[in-house]
């Protein structure tokens, strides 16, 4: 398959490269690759049972590097082995296809070309929606710089609404500005191990956080974190990340924070914004979002 960080990087010296003598030695594998979408997940064991849509086959190895290479104009010359196998059959075809690969083939009667099944899912099937919360004064009541597990008090129906969250399909983020840190007033390792705390807890009702994210920049102090100041609400950095991280439908995704700044962070992200202030919050999802 085409790797677009290579094309990137090749066309980039694509003068040096078009001038020069390029020999690709290696393994040339047969990919068989079948698209399709996650149609369930077998209860027997955890993996995806897959619907095809389609499936094609496409050089691998360094077939593929050969591959990329002639898209930029080069003309790179190949060496493989075949035998008399189907797969063998197919390469010498696919190789015939692309003009600008020069193929030196080395016929061996009993050699198998390595074969691999590539399964490509297709993620607009994948998407799920995502419950942004921000924490303090969200999730647990608000103290001014918790860090300490004893100090920690969940707001009224806060781990029923993460339980409703998980069941109804929906990721559960954290995003939290955790600036206490650049203050000096309590250390990353102090808020990884109350985010560990909160997961265990939620273990009791079979719920769970997917991932907490958290800032530890303030602009009072400039001299530590800055590199992550684009993290802090009511920048988008936090949410950016998780957005890479998972497969996120932002048009059914929503964030809840009890100040403007979450607010203003969710207009950024164009997710919907639910400023929280204060009675269960369970039910506030449910109204907020007509769950």
């Amino acid at each position: 398959m085409l790797d677009k960080k290579l094309i990137s990087l090749l066309k980039k010296n694509k003068k040096n490269i078009s001038k020069s003598k390029i020999i690709c030695i290696g393994d040339i594998i047969l990919d068989h690759c079948i698209n399709g979408k996650v149609e369930r997940i077998s209860p027997e064991a955890p993996v995806p049972i897959l619907m095809m849509k389609n499936q094609k086959y496409e050089i691998g190895g360094v077939g593929n590097v050969a591959k990329n290479i002639a898209t930029i104009g080069a003309k790179p010359t190949l060496f493989s082995l075949s035998g008399n196998d189907q797969s063998s059959i197919i390469i010498k075809k696919l190789l015939k296809n692309i003009k600008d690969i020069k193929n030196i083939n080395v016929h061996i009667p009993n050699f198998k070309t390595p074969k691999k099944t590539r399964f490509i899912r297709d993620k607009s099937h994948m998407l799920r929606p995502a419950a942004f919360l921000d924490r303090d004064g969200v999730i647990n009541k608000e103290k001014g710089y918790l860090y300490k597990i004893d100090d920690f008090e969940w707001i009224d129906g806060a781990r029923e609404s993460i339980k409703y969250l998980n069941d109804k399909g929906y990721y559960v983020f954290v995003v939290t500005n955790q600036s206490g840190i650049a203050k000096g007033l309590y250390s990353e390792k102090d808020v990884f191990l109350l985010h560990n705390y909160i997961n265990n807890e939620l273990k009791n009702i079979n719920a769970h956080i997917d991932e907490f994210f958290f800032s530890p920049f303030h602009p009072e102090n400039t001299k530590e974190y800055l590199n992550l100041s684009h993290l802090r609400k009511p920048d988008t950095g936090m949410l950016d990340l998780a957005a890479t991280k998972w497969s996120i439908d932002k048009s059914k995704s929503f964030l809840i924070g009890d100040k403007d700044t979450d607010i203003e962070c969710a207009e950024k992200f164009l997710i919907r914004g639910h400023l929280f202030k204060n009675g269960n919050l369970l039910k506030f999802i449910k109204l907020s979002e007509n769950l």
